[in-house]
């Protein structure tokens, strides 16, 4: 099941709100992201989003989602890396992303930052 702290996401980022969800989901059908800082990027002050598996979204999504977060414009750089590791492909599945990296857990961690900070 989502854990109540964390927001839904909706699948238009214009519609997308920090409502929490207290009522219990599948975890196949929801996408859990966890997004962390990197070096001098700014806080959240929620890190941690579900998001709808189906229809399937592109990483890109998650780029537009945390730039509205973050209320940065489309000229300030932002980096985004799955697991401190590897930025993916903006074309790249969240759901295929989260069945390959999530982890024991089923939970993409997303590191942010304003600065390339992984190769």
């Amino acid at each position: 099941s989502v854990p109540s702290s964390t927001a839904l996401l909706s699948p238009s980022p214009a519609s997308i709100s920090a409502s929490t969800s207290t009522s219990p989901a599948p975890a196949q059908d929801k996408i859990l992201i966890q997004f962390c800082p990197v070096g001098s990027a700014p806080l959240l002050k929620k890190t941690k989003f579900a998001l709808p598996s189906s229809p399937p979204l592109p990483f890109s999504h998650l780029h537009t989602f945390l730039r509205k977060q973050l209320k940065a414009d489309e000229s300030t750089p932002l980096n985004l890396y799955v697991n401190s590791c590897f930025s993916p492909g903006l074309d790249e599945s969240l759901v295929d992303l989260r069945d390959c990296f999530g982890g024991g857990k089923g939970i993409l961690m997303v590191n942010y930052c304003l600065e390339e900070a992984w190769g």
